[in-house]
């Protein structure tokens, strides 16, 4: 498709008149046709695909030009490495039967010590990227890898001591509350392209240099502050009461 920046088919189909508003666009990267990971790096394919598409809720076109802007950027963004919050000793208390007979809940302190005897851990570092906290025994059932396995590797893998305890009470900033929380913010200051999905550790604030918060728009789907920020689950209450 592409090669250098004088050859190959997106090249060639660029050197024609009247043709696709792309030709107006900036030279495509070398490597936006070539550089895609591999099959088994789950967590590199999410990112590389989700930062195509446009963040709009009602639109699933890649490299949309009509609600985001018009550079060949980054359109949402990607994901990090979700921290984890259970500690290894922590999945015996969640509820649920054995999932077989390689279950790890069958093993006892005696057995900890146990080889991992696994060749390619590719997929089950990408998954534990994404939730570090999911059962072994439902990523068993995802990567097709022995549950009790799955469970030694992440203990390897995840210390104790990196867990990181949640807060308790998770409170926004003075005022943070009140601007999701009114109507008018969907009714003025009009703007026909999507807002960028906000990137920031902690509750939506201007402090955070918030970018929902700076175009007083509620966060949606592809915002990656935390799930527990009120804007986000004061927008999911404002669709329940007004739509």
């Amino acid at each position: 498709l592409r090669l250098t920046n004088d050859s190959g088919l997106l090249w060639e189909v660029s050197q024609r008149q009247d043709i696709h508003p792309i030709i107006e666009k900036p030279q495509l990267p070398l490597h936006f046709a070539q550089d895609f990971p591999s099959p088994d790096e789950i967590f590199d394919q999410i990112n590389h695909g989700v930062t195509k598409f446009c963040p709009s809720l009602n639109c699933v076109s890649p490299s949309c030009q009509i609600h985001s802007n018009s550079d060949f950027g980054q359109y949402t963004p990607v994901f990090t490495p979700k921290a984890p919050l259970l500690t290894s000793p922590q999945f015996f208390d969640q509820r649920g039967e054995p999932c077989g007979e390689d279950c790890f809940r069958h093993v006892d302190s005696d057995e900890m010590e146990a080889d991992i005897f696994l060749s390619d851990f590719t997929f089950l570092d990408g998954m534990l990227k994404l939730d570090p906290d999911v059962l072994p025994c439902d990523l068993a059932m995802i990567c097709k890898l022995p549950c009790l396995q799955i469970f030694l590797y992440r203990r390897q893998a995840i210390s104790d001591a990196e867990v990181i305890r949640p807060a308790r009470h998770l409170k926004p900033e003075p005022g943070s509350q009140d601007f999701c929380k009114l109507l008018i913010c969907y009714l003025t200051e009009l703007n026909p392209f999507i807002s960028p999905a906000c990137v920031h550790p902690g509750p939506c604030s201007a402090r955070m240099e918030c970018e929902c918060v700076k175009r007083k728009v509620f966060c949606e789907r592809n915002c990656r502050c935390n799930v527990s920020c009120v804007c986000f689950l004061d927008s999911i209450l404002f669709r329940l009461n007004y739509v």
